[in-house]
């Protein structure tokens, strides 16, 4: 049989910036109780793949995720895995900033315009991919069967949208606190510079065993 490796990509949970809609990108903001409560019942729930290693962004909500999903397990932290930095709209909300000109050129076109001392998104998609990247070779190299990925809600969309050919934009993918996708595909396919063809919303009930042929 071919050999697969299975990544799973999951977002952290919740923190007061999110509960209050407010723009959260670099600020390194910890998740609250109604954050580890929600993971205490996704994990009572639903069921978590397997892993021995966690690549996590470094901010300590993705940390900390990692550490009540997955107890005793490594975590290499890559700072490569953040979010996008929203600059100087960092902790605000879209009523507090929407009638700035800048972030309404914002809204309408992310290739074009830059949050004040903040990153482009072009910039935010190359880290995001080249992370993706090594992070796939390394696992490639080291002959893993499953890994988990904890980062945000841009990165698992920015990296959705790229590695696989589900006619989704970058918006459409569905993301909750705790939760994310397990993507599998053959190595050999991998190694040729295939997408992945399998996607599995993650987690999953303890019954579910089915995965969604990706249409190629």
């Amino acid at each position: 049989m071919a050999r697969r490796l299975a990544v799973t990509l999951l977002r952290h949970s919740l923190t007061d910036y999110n509960e209050q809609k407010r723009y959260l990108g670099w600020t390194d903001i910890p998740i609250n109780d109604k954050g580890k409560q929600l993971l205490a019942e996704l994990k009572d729930k639903y069921r978590y793949l397997h892993t021995d290693v966690i690549y996590s962004s470094d901010l300590t909500r993705c940390v900390t995720t990692a550490e009540i999903l997955y107890p005793n397990v490594s975590i290499i932290k890559d700072k490569s895995l953040r979010e996008l930095n929203f600059g100087d709209w960092e902790g605000k909300t879209y009523e507090e900033i929407k009638e700035e000109p800048l972030y309404r050129k914002w809204l309408d076109d992310l290739n074009k315009t830059i949050p004040p001392n903040g990153e482009a998104y072009l910039s935010f998609q190359s880290r995001i991919i080249n992370s993706w990247n090594n992070i796939i070779k390394d696992a490639l190299g080291q002959k893993r069967k499953h890994i988990i990925v904890v980062s945000h809600g841009g990165p698992i969309r920015c990296i959705l949208s790229q590695m696989t050919s589900q006619n989704r934009s970058f918006w459409e993918w569905n993301i909750g606190y705790g939760q994310g996708y397990t993507l599998t595909a053959e190595v050999e396919w991998l190694r040729r510079g295939e997408q992945w063809n399998l996607l599995q919303e993650a987690p999953f009930m303890a019954n579910e065993t089915g995965c969604t042929q990706i249409t190629k």
